[in-house]
């Protein structure tokens, strides 16, 4: 669910907390990128802060990867048919160990239409194995993280009115991560290196990381 908060709100949050106002040492442009940044790494940490569920044709093979903005893959929650629009078996996820314990030549199999299983690749959180291997003729419901949208500065301000495209409960992840970008961005400034540790351990702390290294 969208944010009920505007960028234009967010980025008044932050000046105010940097006390830089009228932006003499961090520019619109700047925070702008912040907030940008902060978004996707709280994507990355958090998955479902931006998920969708998308229907996709899978390739031939056992390894298959998300869409060109897909992040973390998250689930299958159906086979859907060679049409895309055909529901049929909820494949299962299971592990590695698991399939490799029960066929250790389960890459293999005969390559199917309809999987029955999944295996998320921790090493390349965009790509996922399906069981038995496809045929290239399926598609697949599949939810994952995806980008999400960039935000551009324009002279106008119409980016003001843009509203914050993941869940309010973000919201202090997303200043805390600005604050801590600011500050790490402009170090030369005496106390700007333990601000910006601090606020990176309640970033971290926010999405449910540990914070770790605050000053």
């Amino acid at each position: 669910m969208a944010s009920t908060y505007t960028v234009g709100a967010v980025l008044d949050t932050v000046e105010k907390k940097l006390q830089d106002e009228s932006n003499v040492e961090w520019s619109v442009s700047d925070l702008l990128n912040f907030y940008n940044l902060a978004l996707r790494e709280i994507v990355k940490l958090s998955p479902r802060a931006y998920s969708v569920f998308e229907t996709f044709k899978m390739i031939s093979g056992a390894k298959q990867q998300l869409p060109s903005d897909g992040l973390v893959f998250m689930d299958i929650s159906a086979n859907m048919g060679t049409d895309g629009s055909t529901p049929g078996r909820s494949p299962r996820g299971t592990t590695m160990e698991v399939l490799a314990g029960y066929l250790p030549d389960w890459r293999e199999e005969t390559a199917v239409t309809e999987i029955k299983n999944f295996i998320p690749i921790q090493q390349t959180p965009n790509e996922f194995w399906v069981f038995p291997p496809s045929d290239g003729t399926g598609y697949i419901q599949v939810q994952f993280s995806k980008t999400p949208p960039t935000t551009t500065y324009d002279a106008n301000d119409n980016y003001r009115a843009e509203t914050i495209p993941i869940s309010d409960e973000y919201l202090d992840a997303i200043l805390n991560g600005m604050l801590y970008m600011a500050y790490d961005d402009d170090t030369d400034i005496p106390g700007n290196t333990p601000r910006a540790a601090q606020y990176r351990a309640r970033f971290l702390q926010s999405v449910g990381m540990s914070g770790g290294g605050a000053a």
